[in-house]
């Protein structure tokens, strides 16, 4: 929903996208024309005021249609909806029919062509009666949230929102809602199945609910016993399944009629399943593909069965490794096993893709996705099919089967590709060079947004890992086309003995392995030892020349980036459009904070735009909470001057319905606290520390103790609470820690002792003298979640020994994403204040190797490296790729303002943002004389 278009940034595609010349409306009458109003993807035709408009909610219906019916079936419905005046909208024209039934489409919202509004129960009964006489001869994608009306097959209907009624979660994302009759507002469930609300009667009295007529339970034809679903999409489940004739596992993979489909190609979900099918039975005796076992219909869905293969996928087996630049200190034995993996790898996978090739079948659509290991040999399997070609043996491609597919991996595919070239031997083998990159560093996506990542960042990455600069100039050449198949398999056989004996020893062996930082200095209770960064000779005139210049490159792109006409002024992570656009977070607020940390002179149209816009926000579209609430965008304006304006959210905020829904620093309870003890310090007013007392009384009285730990849970958490810094405990125990000096009262400190210990009771030893922490299955180093959020709340309470592991695992060059939350940056971040706050100048010495590897791997130019953008519409300056790599974001948490604020914030060794140090200072001026300043650990209240 946020790459359709061609631009540079993620842009949400109801907003920027233009629709094409042939759109459904103009296929219309001139009265439809007239009336139809765009809203997003839609077009929508209202009528006067003089008629019933429709209610906020009630029983609505869909129609669903296919490209070879789409207009024929609008203009039916068109003029019966126009005759007897009732609303309805649907869908702009061909490309957004196809985006709302594609393979990544919502299941809950995919299928809707048409969506009409009834002005009350009886005249929804008309309707759907009328619509299912009308269009009995049509059909369309089975639309999975709604009921199907009798025995139609393109008629639908559901109870739900009419008009856009939301409220918001704890995290700020916008919850369409319907109200209960007890005038409750819940959550409008658009789940993938028929579900009304439980007090919404059935709408018919001549025609019974329908039940449940699945006879077989789990059993697919018969004989398919399914165990688990392995995937979902839109085009249908993917399951493994047990075949009661053979006792073997299957896998068992579905296909929806009219769902994935194609306008231009012609094709859909089953049309791909059964290609599939086919290139199986070509491939089903080299070994190198699943067997095929069934192809069956049942109901109108449509299954093939083939082999199950075990094994791993390839980011396992990256991770599983000793990949010398995920290890701390690697050497060059780690570095030459790595290397003989990635030789047996890929020999494999070349030797796969021969045969396959000698079947004339092209991959088509070959990506790190799209392979299994063998868990021992590492013997490539390959799968997915559906966009595999076959060649015609008379040259080209097949009629049939060699229909070029628009499925593609960004960042695995040729982004050079001119429209319309025939796919050939050569776009298989890019694909192949990139998943070898990819096993190399995991950022090959990035491809799809920077063209020089293989032949730059990629070099510096090989050269880092120790491996000869000949392997890079072999992928050069796979990537641009100068050699064949042939010539990558007789390198790969004979290639490898050689290159591993001229290993060196990769770059974290060469560059400071050993080192351990020395204990605490300073004040042990947290205090700061300040310096300026002209005294710290590990930061040289050229490192800060350096800082200067991309703080300048950064500062010049953002601004240039600058657009009035969007609701987020700067180009933004997706989440923006997904929760509001002024969010301190991921919206305009933090990128206005950081340019405006950064010395930078804000425009006065940026700054009374931006006020005008937070004094418009309210409750009702926006969270409490501080990274995408009304707390947070309080803090910007206080730190733009605009005080009185930031007060009046964070009142808002203070008396939320949602305050207490959520206990954490980012989002709830702890990080409004801290906003309010930010406000009593900069205005003097009790009333906010008022505020802040009750919030921390309601910590206190939810706290689950165990153990001598304490922590807190929410809708999110299930029955594992939440790590780290944004998420975990480790943020109330910030907020504690402050309102433990500033109330001088030893509880808070105690509680928030208790909540730090709950998450080190988390920590996975990595290595000797190295933890981690695992969130959803994976090691963390970040701020977010992970080790970094987490260190920066252990240096502030003093506990520089517990900190001291949980900072070794910070000290890697690269990290895959650059962002603050989640990157990079907030690693340097975290790195910064263990100097700041043990006067430890080897954190400094260790905090320029994430600053190298930033500017290695993630700091570009757009203007001279996009793929697909033309120059003269790109930004000049530097910036940084937002989250998943494939565009460039300006926004704090994942973008250029994020990583813009903490280069300045290092080359300034400013204080840091949203953690409160300058009570440290205010501590001293109120602390009770005789009391001790160290916080050491202490067992929890009962």
């Amino acid at each position: 929903m946020y790459l359709a278009t061609d631009s540079l940034f993620y842009e949400a595609v109801d907003t920027y996208y233009l629709p094409t010349a042939r759109n459904f409306s103009s296929a219309l009458g001139p009265e439809v024309q007239q009336r139809a109003v765009r809203d997003g993807i839609w077009w929508v035709v209202r009528f006067e005021k003089s008629y019933s408009p429709p209610p906020n909610q009630g029983w609505k219906v869909h129609v669903s249609a296919h490209p070879r019916n789409a207009e024929r079936v609008l203009s039916i419905v068109a003029v019966y909806l126009v005759e007897i005046k009732v609303t309805f909208k649907f869908a702009l024209d061909f490309n957004i029919l196809e985006l709302l039934n594609s393979k990544a489409m919502a299941r809950g919202s995919s299928g809707k062509f048409i969506t009409i509004y009834p002005g009350s129960l009886t005249q929804f009964r008309e309707v759907i009666e009328a619509l299912a006489a009308r269009l009995s001869d049509e059909q369309g994608p089975y639309v999975l949230s709604d009921m199907r009306y009798k025995d139609s097959r393109a008629v639908y209907f559901r109870y739900g929102a009419f008009s856009k009624s939301q409220s918001v979660d704890p995290m700020g994302r916008q919850i369409l809602s319907i109200i209960t009759p007890s005038q409750e507002l819940i959550p409008d469930r658009r789940d993938p199945y028929f579900s009304p609300p439980d007090w919404a009667q059935w709408p018919f009295e001549d025609w019974a609910m329908p039940g449940d007529d699945n006879e077989n339970g789990s059993l697919l034809a018969g004989n398919y016993e399914v165990q688990e679903a392995l995937s979902f999409s839109n085009t249908g489940g993917v399951y493994k399944a047990k075949d009661r004739r053979s006792r073997k596992t299957v896998v068992v993979k579905e296909a929806r009629p009219f769902t994935n489909f194609s306008a231009a190609g012609g094709y859909d979900a089953v049309d791909l399943l059964r290609k599939e099918w086919d290139i199986l039975q070509l491939l089903k005796d080299t070994g190198v593909a699943p067997k095929p076992v069934e192809l069956f219909q049942e109901w109108e869905y449509h299954y093939l069965v083939e082999e199950y293969i075990e094994g791993i996928d390839i980011r396992t087996a990256l991770f599983k490794r000793s990949h010398p630049l995920l290890q701390l200190h690697p050497n060059r034995r780690d570095s030459a096993r790595y290397l003989r993996s990635f030789f047996r790898l890929f020999l494999s996978l070349a030797q796969a893709m021969q045969k396959v090739h000698q079947q004339g079948v092209l991959l088509g659509d070959l990506s790190a996705n799209n392979l299994l290991l063998k868990r021992n040999s590492y013997r490539v399997v390959l799968i997915d099919f559906e966009a595999s070609l076959r060649e015609s043996p008379e040259g080209g491609l097949h009629d049939r089967l060699g229909q070029p597919i628009l499925l593609y991996t960004p960042g695995f595919r040729r982004m050079d590709r001119a429209s319309g070239q025939v796919y050939d031997v050569s776009d298989d083998l890019f694909s192949l060079a990139s998943i070898m990159c990819y096993y190399i560093y995991p950022i090959s996506a990035c491809s799809a947004l920077r063209s020089d990542l293989f032949s730059t960042v990629y070099r510096e990455l090989i050269h880092d890992m120790g491996w000869p600069e000949k392997l890079h100039t072999f992928l050069e050449a796979i990537i641009k086309g100068r050699v064949g198949l042939k010539e990558v398999l007789a390198y790969l056989e004979r290639e490898e003995a050689r290159l591993v004996q001229e290993i060196r020893a990769p770059l974290q062996a060469r560059n400071g392995e050993g080192y351990e930082p020395v204990a605490g200095r300073g004040r042990g209770g947290g205090g700061r030892v300040r310096r300026s960064a002209a005294e710290d000779p590990v930061l040289d005139a050229q490192t800060r020349q350096e800082l200067r210049d991309w703080i300048a490159e950064m500062t010049r792109f953002i601004e240039a980036a600058a657009d009035p006409s969007r609701a987020t002024l700067f180009p933004t992570d997706p989440f923006a459009a997904l929760t509001n656009p002024l969010s301190l977070g991921f919206g305009t607020g933090g990128v206005l904070y950081a340019l405006q940390k950064a010395g930078y002179p804000l425009s006065n149209s940026w700054r009374q735009w931006f006020v005008q816009q937070a004094e418009k926000a309210d409750a009702t579209a926006y969270p409490p909470g501080l990274l995408t609430g009304l707390a947070g965008l309080a803090l910007v304006l206080q730190e733009l001057g605009e005080v009185e304006a930031g007060a009046r959210l964070l009142e808002q905020a203070n008396h939320h319905s949602r305050l207490e829904a959520d206990y954490t620093l980012y989002y709830g309870t702890s990080g409004v606290g801290l906003a309010n003890l930010k406000f009593y310090l900069v205005t003097g007013d009790g009333s906010y520390f008022d505020s802040a007392t009750r919030l921390y009384q309601r910590l206190r009285e939810t706290a689950q103790l165990a153990n001598e730990t304490a922590f807190w849970a929410n809708e999110f958490t299930g029955t594992a609470p939440f790590t780290g810094l944004g998420f975990g405990q480790s943020g109330v125990a910030l907020f504690l820690l402050r309102m433990h000096q500033l109330l001088k009262d030893d509880a808070p400190l105690r509680l928030g002792q208790a909540a730090l210990r709950a998450d080190l009771a988390h920590a996975v030893t990595v290595e000797p003298g190295v933890v981690s922490f695992r969130h959803e299955g994976t090691l963390e180093p970040y701020l977010e979640v992970g080790g970094a959020g987490i260190a920066k709340v252990l240096l502030r309470y003093g506990w520089f020994e517990q900190a001291r592991p949980v900072l070794a695992d910070l000290y890697r060059k690269y990290f895959v994403l650059p962002g603050y939350l989640f990157g990079a940056s907030g690693v340097i971040d975290a790195l910064l204040d263990a100097y700041l706050f043990t006067g430890d100048p080897g954190y400094l010495r260790k905090l320029r190797r994430p600053l190298e590897g930033l500017g290695q791997l993630h700091l570009f130019r757009p203007k001279e490296a996009s793929p697909f953008v033309a120059p003269d519409k790109i930004p000049e300056g530097i910036a940084v790729p937002g989250e998943g790599l494939l565009r460039v974001s300006c926004d704090f948490g994942t973008g250029c303002a994020g990583v813009l604020r903490v280069l300045h914030r290092l080359l300034n060794l400013d204080q840091a943002d949203f953690m409160l140090d300058e009570v440290d200072t205010y501590e001293n001026l109120l602390e009770p004389a005789g009391q001790a300043k160290t916080r050491v650990p202490a067992a929890v209240s009962p």
